[in-house]
């Protein structure tokens, strides 16, 4: 029995020696394959040579190879991949990999930066595509691990509460978004106080600025004009700092009083805004590109076209330096706008020429997006090939590095145990450890799975989506292509010199000239209406006006277009100076856009146009004597491209932008089925209500 427990003794002793050097091993193994400080700081500014050189392709390449060999770790190799990925224009590489980053629970010291950098970024790609809630818990992670580090950099957490507080206010949480603020602004402080330097400063000027943004882009004036306020107080202190510099303190200053504009704008104050808008233009900073298109939306509020113009005569420069390329979203948001400035300036060739400009690029563009779309959907795939590549690769090592290690361990272990027992032991060791790996492959190959089919079904909806955009698309430009053709066509038979015409056939190719313009311009108008729709901005001001002038001006707008035989009433049950605080120019477009429909069905009999007004509300209603529209159809002509008649000249369009703005206005537009004599539109909404 003593042997025994001697033997048993000497065995766990030798077992324990054994332990001991197979620790020491492992973690001299461990210690030798992290990167050190110089090593990281080696690879990053080799990264950052690269990057310098705009090859983002290199610089991917270059990540890939480093992270293979432990000079940087995953948490940063995945950072700058969506960075690079970033600067191609490829938001799904740069989103998908930032995500990747975020996964990453406990993030090193040296890995912290670029952890909070990821997170930010991702938050502003999420804020600017509406996915307010998805922002918020994007930055309050970063904003975790910053509250979890020893020395907390301010300026980060300040920029990451002003993303949280910008979506706050679009979720309308308008409390919680004040404190949020106040909280940015106190860290804003800190950051100034701890590093008061050119770069720290301009950061805490630009991140008031966008605060006093978000609150005049939500009307609430007040808010505005403080932190506004706030902004200007502290350009004072920066330019009196020693290396602040006069260009950026002139773009400050221009900055400040953009937004300045902008309230006094919206408080109706228009001389104010005008003095404020002439002390914008003596800016360096609004003599530059950037700062002639900044100033187009004031020029366009203030119904100064000609000078909108001028500027928007630098936009194909401007969009070549940014991109070179015109997507579908630079024609929404710009080149429309261009159409518009030329339209109402009356330069009828120049908003023609746009147009064309606009119809050409249509074309490339649908190629452009639908390409983009399938190579961003490949790129996950992609991902994940390359992925499984790496992740072979570290096995591989993992499997040498294992080897060598029980190669050292197995030296020691044979000089004191006997080989039976070393073999049962590590066999039975290592049975246990490979049942548990065999396991985590077995979830691991499950997730995989499960992700492939998540992919698919992410596909098929992007290909739905892509398919639905090509047919708008399409259809618009057939819609845009017909009186294009047939403006040129008859303004080379006016223009050609040996063509000889009678005045009559003139007189009837001018007519055809301006009505396909017309027609053009409808076409473009609904367009900019959509878009300003769907955008979600906020209404301007309500105005005070006489609701009867309203009716009468709809009513004499397409008085000229009724056909013969045709008569064009417009009643209403209110007094002759009856005022009402509302939004006169939207409850024209969609009155005009009822009405345009009336006329262009009704070949007999009358339109009227009523008005009756319901304790806060007004009714409006369209009743024609036209050929009507069957009850099983009155959800349906409210549909885009929908036409009850495919013949039938028009792009389906009006009723659909008609209902749009009524419901902008918070009101209703509906087909009364109930009325056989023809077709009757209600269009009812509330009144005297607040911006």
């Amino acid at each position: 029995m003593k042997q025994t427990m001697n033997k048993a003794l000497t065995i766990c002793r030798l077992l324990l020696y054994m332990a001991l050097i197979f620790v020491s091993c492992q973690r001299h193994q461990d210690v030798s394959l992290s990167p050190k400080a110089d090593t990281v700081a080696w690879a990053d500014s080799l990264i950052s040579e690269t990057l310098a050189t705009n090859d983002n392709d290199r610089v991917i390449a270059l990540v890939d190879s480093l992270e293979n060999a432990g000079a940087i770790s995953s948490l940063k190799a995945n950072f700058r991949r969506g960075y690079a990925y970033e600067r191609k224009g490829m938001r799904y590489y740069t989103e998908l990999y930032w995500k990747k980053v975020l996964e990453e629970k406990k993030p090193s010291q040296e890995d912290l930066e670029s952890y909070i950098h990821a997170a930010s970024f991702l938050a502003n790609r999420q804020n600017s595509k509406s996915d307010y809630e998805g922002a918020i818990r994007t930055a309050s992670k970063a904003l975790e691990k910053i509250d979890s580090t020893k020395n907390p950099k301010p300026l980060f957490k300040a920029m990451l509460l002003q993303t949280v507080g910008t979506c706050l206010i679009e979720l309308k949480q308008s409390s919680e978004a004040d404190h949020t603020f106040d909280e940015a602004f106190a860290q804003f402080m800190l950051a100034v106080e701890g590093d008061s330097t050119d770069h720290c400063m301009r950061n805490a000027i630009i991140g008031l600025s966008n605060i006093s943004k978000n609150y005049l882009q939500k009307k609430q004036l007040k808010k505005a004009a403080f932190w506004v306020n706030r902004a200007d107080s502290l350009l004072t202190i920066f330019k009196n700092l020693p290396d602040s510099k006069k260009d950026k303190i002139d773009k400050m200053q221009a900055l400040i009083l953009h937004n300045r504009i902008g309230i006094a704008k919206s408080h109706g104050n228009l001389e104010e805004a005008e003095r404020l808008f002439t002390a914008y233009q003596a800016t360096d900073y609004a003599k530059t590109t950037d700062g002639r298109m900044k100033s187009i939306s004031y020029l366009m509020k203030a119904k100064r076209y000609e000078e909108a113009v001028k500027n928007y005569a630098l936009l194909d420069g401007w969009i070549d330096k940014k991109n070179g390329t015109l997507s579908l979203e630079t024609i929404r948001k710009h080149y429309t706008g261009k159409f518009k400035a030329n339209d109402k300036a009356g330069h009828r060739d120049s908003a023609l020429v746009v147009a064309r400009t606009v119809f050409a690029a249509l074309d490339s563009a649908i190629t452009d997006f639908q390409n983009s779309e399938m190579e961003e959907l490949t790129a996950i795939y992609e991902i994940q090939q390359k992925e499984a590549e790496i992740s072979e690769q570290q096995k591989q090592n993992e499997m040498l590095r294992q080897r060598s290690r029980f190669t050292t361990a197995g030296i020691a272990m044979v000089l004191g145990i006997a080989a039976m027992l070393v073999f049962l032991v590590i066999n039975n060791r290592w049975s246990h450890r490979l049942e548990i790996k065999n396991r985590q492959l077995q979830r691991e190959r499950n997730v995989v799975v499960a992700q492939n089919k998540q992919l698919a079904v992410e596909r098929d909806h992007a290909k739905a989506a892509s398919k639905a955009k090509t047919a708008f698309l399409q259809s618009m430009t057939h819609e845009i292509r017909t009186p294009l053709n047939s403006i040129n066509g008859f303004t080379q038979v006016l223009t050609t010199k040996d063509f000889e015409l009678s005045d009559e056939e003139r007189l009837d190719f001018s007519q055809r000239i301006q009505d396909n313009t017309r027609l053009l311009t409808n076409i473009l108008d609904d367009l900019i209406l959509i878009s300003e729709m769907e955008s979600g901005n906020e209404l301007q001001a309500p105005e005070e006006c006489v609701v009867a002038s309203i009716v009468l001006q709809a009513a004499d707008a397409v008085r000229q277009f009724v056909a013969p035989g045709v008569t064009l009433d417009s009643n209403w049950s209110v007094s002759d100076d009856c005022t009402v605080i509302t939004y006169p120019q939207m409850i024209l477009q969609v009155l005009s856009k009822l009405l345009d429909n009336a006329v262009k069905f009704t070949t007999e009999g009358n339109i009227t146009l009523n008005l009756d007004k319901e304790e806060e509300k007004l009714h409006f209603s369209v009743v024609d004597t036209g050929p009507g529209i069957p009850a099983d159809k009155r959800e349906y002509v409210f549909e885009r491209f929908s036409k009850l008649d495919n013949f039938a000249q028009g792009t389906g369009l009006g009723l659909t932008v008609a209902r749009m703005v009524a419901e902008r206005l918070n009101g209703t537009l509906t087909l009364d089925t109930e009325y056989n004599g023809g077709s009757k539109f209600d269009f009812i909404i509330p009144v005297n209500q607040n911006a």
